[in-house]
């Protein structure tokens, strides 16, 4: 039964937060229990796995005076039917500059072309930005640069909702910053290039203005800006989870190397 109930310790997947012996598609839960009783999973395993199980929790001294679970994962509502259900404690310390610093090391220049990287914000006299939501650009002379795709900007239903219906990043919306699948997490901000950038124009030239379309499939005004452009950055993604959910015909794994956003 410590196994049973603990399996969330051992193999970190939903099996271990649901009803462990619905579960059918797994060696833990019920096909652990029946092993157990058919007597191919020994006696010294069962002690072994709870023994791993157990030494983390009084390793850390969780059976003394250890603070109460403060927060439901099902949900981000402070009460429910007027309790105290979560009391949103912060933990994250300064794990924000390992997390920069992690983003920063696994942005990957393959190549500069006569070192047109980095940019200089001062050289920069005009920016159309193929991102903004109700722009015209129709009477608007282009030139400067010109940041082009979808995935530039933020998800228009925000950073933690999905399409569909689907649940846990379920989707490909905006700037991508996570997968989809049982082990994500919920965003408590996500900044978005397009907002960098906006913000460090401001920053830098702020003269210049940003401007631009959230339709990826505007060709005319896509082919118009890039002609026009003194320097274009192309923002693409392609997405990928776990394969209990579906996204544009994708179970988890994707069907192909296509761009889903450009």
């Amino acid at each position: 039964m410590s196994i049973d109930r603990n399996l969330n310790f051992i193999n970190l997947a939903p099996v271990g937060l649901r009803n462990p012996e619905n579960t059918q598609f797994s060696w833990w839960g019920s096909a652990l229990i029946e092993s157990v009783k058919n007597s191919s999973t020994p006696q010294a395993r069962v002690d072994d796995m709870v023994t791993r199980t157990m030494g983390a929790f009084f390793k850390l001294g969780q059976e003394k005076n250890y603070p109460a679970i403060n927060f439901d994962y099902n949900t981000q509502n402070t009460f429910i039917d007027g309790q105290p259900l979560s009391q949103h404690v912060n933990i994250q310390a300064d794990h924000f500059k390992l997390i920069r610093m992690i983003g920063a090391a696994s942005a990957v220049v393959l190549k500069n072309t006569n070192g047109a990287l980095p940019l200089n914000a001062q050289k920069i006299k005009r920016t159309p930005l193929i991102y903004a939501f109700l722009i015209s650009l129709s009477n608007r002379a282009a030139s400067g640069l010109a940041i082009l795709g979808s995935d530039a900007g933020p998800n228009p239903d925000g950073p933690n909702n999905y399409q569909n219906g689907n649940t846990d990043h379920g989707c490909s919306q905006g700037t991508l910053a996570m997968g989809w699948g049982s082990e994500t997490a919920e965003f408590p901000y996500l900044i978005d290039p397009l907002s960098a950038i906006q913000t460090f124009m401001r920053t830098n030239n702020p003269t210049t203005p940003v401007e631009g379309l959230s339709d990826d499939f505007n060709f005319g005004v896509v082919d118009l800006l890039a002609t026009q452009a003194d320097t274009c950055l192309v923002f693409k993604n392609t997405d990928s989870g776990e394969g209990y959910i579906t996204v544009d015909g994708n179970s988890g794994d994707r069907m192909n190397i296509r761009l889903w956003q450009w």
